[in-house]
């Protein structure tokens, strides 16, 4: 049983420092990095896109589809930092005895949203 603790906190603390590392190399590094997480929410926003643009009749509809497809990313990304950060200290709380897995995730999302009431 300790070995499966060590484990799972391992595997949510990996997940939250990738999560963090993503965030820094998108959002501050003044370079461009490549960044597997970055780059799956974009490949992820283009595949939903993609039938859109195909259907549309006309450029002007092709062009508005497409025009919204950068604020979208921009929009996802934090989302999507935000739910491995939570699914990743979820991890960590359960490996680190909050019993059962759904206290760990409210005491997880509490901590991340708010000042951690609960």
């Amino acid at each position: 049983m300790i070995l499966v603790n060590l484990l799972v906190f391992i595997a949510g603390l990996s997940l939250v420092t990738v999560a963090g590392l993503s965030a820094v190399s998108t959002l501050v590094l003044p370079r461009a990095a490549r960044d597997m997480i970055t780059h799956s929410v974009f490949k992820a926003i283009w595949i939903l896109c993609t039938p859109l643009i195909r259907l549309a009749r006309t450029y002007e509809k092709r062009d508005g589809i497409m025009a919204l497809y950068a604020p979208l990313v921009l929009i996802m990304l934090p989302v999507t930092w935000l739910i491995l950060t939570l699914i990743g200290f979820t991890l960590i709380y359960w490996a680190a005895g909050v019993q059962p897995i759904a206290d760990a995730f409210l005491l997880s999302g509490s901590s991340l949203f708010t000042l951690g009431f609960a």
